[in-house]
Formats: C-alpha cells, sequence, structure tokens
C-alpha cells in the first residue's frame, strides 16, 4: 500500500528549506537531555573525565549513525515512503526488516507521551513564575532544605504548595500542550514543524544565552562557603581521572550520546525521507549534530551544574537529572531577588521549547506511519 501512495505523498510532503530541516532535526536533538539530563550524567561520572568518553563517543558512534539514518532516509524518500517500517523494508528487503522499523514507531510514541507530561510542567512553572506565585520560603541558610520540596508542589493539581491562588491545574496544562503538538504536526512540515522550529531554535538560544549570562554573573551566597562560579566550571570541566577505569561512566557517555543527538529513534530517517534529491546528507547532519553540542555542552552544562555547585558544592554530584533543572535551579533562581522571577520563567519557557520541538518530532514518524498505512494524504 505504501507503494502506491508513493506518488502522491512525495508530491504533497517536502521541507521547505535547507535552513528548515537543518533547525527541525537539530529541535529534535535539542531537547530535556541537553538541558537536564547531560549536566546530571556529567556531574557524576567525573567532570571533565566525562567528557572523554562522550566526545569520543560523539566521533565515533553518533555522527556515523546520524549520518546513515540520514542517508536511509533520503533512499527511502526517493521512492516516495516516509515510514521507518517501510523504508527499512524496502532496504533490508524482507519482513524481519519491517518489523525492525516498528520500534522506529513505538518509541517516538511512548517518548511523546513523556515529553508532553514534562512540557506541561515547564510551562506551569513559567505561569507561576510569572504571576509571581513562586514561594520557596528559604532564605540563605535553607537552600538545601528546600530544594527537595519544589518540583514536587508545582507538579501537583491541588493549591497548597508554591502557588496562591492558583486557577490552573496540571491537567489543564497537559491538555493545552498535546492540543498544540497535534495541531503543529497537523499542519505539516511547511506550515507546522519546519516553520514553528525556525523561530523556536533561536528563542530558545537566546534564553539560554540570558540565563547563562546570569549565571556566570552570580555572587557567592552566604552559605556557599566561599564557592565561586569559576569552582562550578572547574567542576565542570577539571577531569577526576579515577571515573576513567569506571566502565559506567564510558556506557553513560555513549548513552547519552544516542539520547541526545535521537539516533536510533526513527526521527532522523522520517525527517531525512523529506529532503529534496540535492540536499548534502552529510553537510546538513553534520550540522544538526554541531548545533545540538552547541546547546547541550555550550549552554545546558554551562548554566546547570556551575549554578548548582555554587549553591550545593559537591552534593551536586548526587542530584538527578530531573533533581538539578526542577528542584535546584529554583532555588538558584531565588536567590537572585527580583530578577530570579525573570530568569526563573526564561530557564522554564527555554526548556518548554526545547521539549515541544522534540515531542513533535517523535510524532511526526507516527503520522507519516499512519498516512502510508491507512491512505492518508493530507500534505503540509
Amino acid at each position: 500500500m505504501a507503494d502506491e501512495l508513493a506518488p502522491e505523498v512525495k508530491k504533497t510532503e517536502r521541507w521547505g528549506s535547507r535552513v528548515g530541516v537543518i533547525l527541525a532535526v537539530a529541535g529534535s536533538a535539542v531537547g530535556l537531555g541537553n538541558f537536564l539530563r547531560f549536566p546530571g550524567v556529567a556531574s557524576q561520572h567525573g567532570g571533565g573525565a566525562f567528557m572523554i568518553p562522550y566526545f569520543l563517543a560523539l566521533v565515533l558512534l553518533g555522527i556515523p549513525i546520524c549520518w546513515a539514518e540520514w542517508s536511509m532516509g533520503r533512499y527511502g524518500g526517493k521512492k516516495g515512503l516516509h515510514s521507518s517500517p517501510a523504508i527499512l523494508g524496502v532496504i533490508g528487503r524482507g519482513r524481519w526488516a519491517r518489523y525492525l522499523g516498528a520500534i522506529g514507531i513505538l518509541i517516538p510514541l511512548v517518548v511523546f507521551f513523556y515529553y508532553s507530561l514534562i512540557e506541561s510542567w515547564c510551562l506551569r512553572y513559567v505561569w507561576l513564575y510569572i504571576k509571581g506565585g513562586m514561594d520557596l520560603g528559604a532564605d540563605a541558610g535553607q537552600f538545601v532544605a528546600h530544594s527537595g520540596d519544589v518540583f514536587s508542589k508545582v507538579a501537583a493539581s491541588d493549591a497548597n504548595g508554591l502557588f496562591r491562588g492558583e486557577s490552573l491545574s496540571a491537567s489543564g496544562f497537559w491538555v493545552a500542550v498535546f492540543i498544540m503538538n497535534m495541531w503543529l504536526v497537523y499542519r505539516g512540515l511547511t506550515g507546522g514543524i519546519g516553520k514553528f522550529c525556525e523561530w523556536a531554535m533561536p528563542a530558545m538560544a537566546l534564553c539560554a544565552v540570558i540565563v547563562l549570562a546570569r549565571v556566570l554573573t552570580l555572587g557567592s551566597p552566604p552559605a556557599a562557603a566561599g564557592r565561586s562560579v569559576a569552582d562550578g566550571l572547574g567542576f565542570m570541566w577539571n577531569p577526576r581521572w579515577e571515573y576513567l577505569a569506571q566502565p559506567e561512566t564510558w556506557l553513560a557517555a555513549a548513552g547519552q550520546i544516542f539520547f541526545s543527538l535521537s539516533v536510533g529513534f526513527g526521527v532522523i530517517i522520517n525527517y531525512a525521507s523529506y529532503l529534496r534529491r540535492k540536499e548534502d546528507v552529510a553537510l546538513s547532519g553534520l550540522t544538526a549534530s554541531a548545533t545540538n553540542e552547541l546547546f547541550e555542552v555550550g549552554l545546558g552544562g554551562m548554566i546547570t551544574i556551575p549554578a548548582a555547585f555554587l549553591f550545593f558544592g559537591a552534593l551536586v554530584a548526587g542530584q538527578s537529572t530531573f533533581g538539578l533543572g526542577f528542584n535546584t535551579l529554583p532555588v538558584v533562581f531565588e536567590y537572585m531577588g527580583p530578577a530570579g522571577r525573570f530568569i526563573g520563567a526564561t530557564w522554564f519557557f527555554m526548556l518548554f521549547l526545547a521539549a515541544i520541538t522534540s515531542s513533535i518530532s517523535m510524532l511526526q514518524p507516527v503520522k507519516a506511519f499512519v498516512e502510508e498505512a491507512l491512505g492518508v494524504t493530507k500534505g503540509a
């Protein structure tokens, strides 16, 4: 059935520009893994020592697999195919290859629901910061005591936590986010995903630079025992060599690369299938990967780890992935005074953009599969 539909699908679905597809693929990769998972994993596995297997995994695993997926996707697109089961079925020339390709539908669908929930949390944080409803009640000597309570109260639906007179429930934010995702994917590549990523990615970068600038100019709080932002940068970049002897460090680095670049998810194969015939997949893939690394190492790590280390010292290594972003940083923003309200809203709006550019990329392969399997030919 996919072969019968191929000519029509091929005519209606194409990226509008090279910039659009690069930003869309980069948007699928730049997500919560860059700003939440990477800082947590790096701090738990030796800081600068973690960077060595991390960059090795990027060069030896991430980029080659990324190029392979770009090539497979463009090959399938030339035949009018856009779902990973159909594309792998053509490449593998067999039923089992199509079954393997089904992973590229199931994993993105599961991740989509996971991401959409986190997007609702991020959006609710933004709303609370804008309304002035965040009330941590922490002074300079109580940072650690209060940091563990922030997320559980904001993510809850009751109105007795951190927010005063809040009428919007957590479920309401999730419904709004779910509809937004569905609408963007329904609009198609050029009118929905591509256009959204073309402004969302620069906006995300601007938000990250604003937060980074404020973090790098933080003074030492009274409870910081003389620590400075420079000490936090040292914690991130100075290698603790003993971690290189631990297999967990190398496995964590490889896992972070797979998660961060979205390789093996079926997303790149789907996005690349809409490329025009003359597109350079090597250059496009490398550009998207480089953009992802800029956000992950240059922005995500530089924001979260130094700020968290400034307030918590070596205890930051024991923080979970969500703990750093959702519990620790709100306490840091509280220390900033009135300006912290703006910085907090900016940080969580950036996380929201990072999450939604990823979640729509997870929903698009499912849409392509439904179109090919059921004969739906709605284009962009």
